[in-house]
């Protein structure tokens, strides 16, 4: 094997220098912040929820409405005042959450994706 040569242990010190580089950029950066809550509308009656999701609490899209125990919760957002399901989770927007009940009766335009939302205050959704 024999002696290192000098460019043989700048480079090897130039390696570990990366890795340590590396490592303390990976590693020491700060904690990554996530949202504490979720906004959400009932696609059929148009009222709004707060989910929870602080620290490792999860909400299960789409979510079920505490009042009728059906799937029927998406995040929503408001552009220009009017309310759209966000882009993301318009897939979810099945006609089997509104069956039996007539066009004008449903919260969403199925088209547009734009929600007449309720009159009511947003609620706190229950922690299942």
């Amino acid at each position: 094997m024999g002696q290192m040569k000098k460019w043989q242990l700048a480079l090897f010190v130039l390696a570990v220098l990366a890795l340590a580089g590396g490592l303390w950029y990976t590693m020491g950066r700060g904690k990554v912040t996530t949202a504490g809550n979720i906004q959400l509308v009932d696609v059929v009656t148009g009222d709004r929820f707060v989910g929870d999701t602080s620290g490792r609490k999860v909400v299960f899209l789409p979510a079920k409405n505490p009042d009728t125990g059906k799937d029927t919760l998406v995040p929503y957002q408001e552009v220009d005042g009017a309310i759209f399901i966000r882009p993301r989770w318009r897939d979810m927007i099945k006609p089997e959450m509104w069956e039996g009940l007539d066009a004008n009766q449903i919260a969403v335009n199925p088209q547009t994706f734009e929600v007449r939302v309720s009159d009511a205050k947003p609620r706190q959704l229950p922690q299942s």
